[in-house]
């Protein structure tokens, strides 16, 4: 990880995310997200996020914790510009994508 938050234009942040308000954020090129977070509260971040232009692209793992995921899912989904999809060795969760 050191490494990587040396990098020019990345910064690393210990705390929990479930606290981000959008915002009350510098705006970032990408938001990348592989918490473990209920699918409903992910998408309203992602939204929110949207909302206030904190973030360009976003890239996201989505939990599939029930049977109701679907529908939260295809939220996701319906965002325009935005994919999901089932990575090979994804067994139990989707990644979001929005790329601009």
């Amino acid at each position: 990880m050191a490494a990587i938050s040396s990098m020019p234009g990345v910064s690393c942040r210990q705390e929990s995310a479930f606290g981000l308000a959008p915002r009350q954020e510098v705006p970032v090129d990408g938001l990348f997200s592989d918490i473990i977070w209920y699918p409903d509260h992910l998408l309203g971040l992602v939204r929110r996020g949207m909302e206030a232009g904190a973030a360009h692209n976003s890239v996201c793992t989505v939990e599939l914790q029930s049977e109701t995921v679907h529908a939260t899912a295809a939220e996701f989904d319906a965002i325009p510009g935005a994919c999901m999809f089932q990575g090979y060795h994804n067994k139990h969760e989707l990644t979001f994508a929005l790329l601009r």
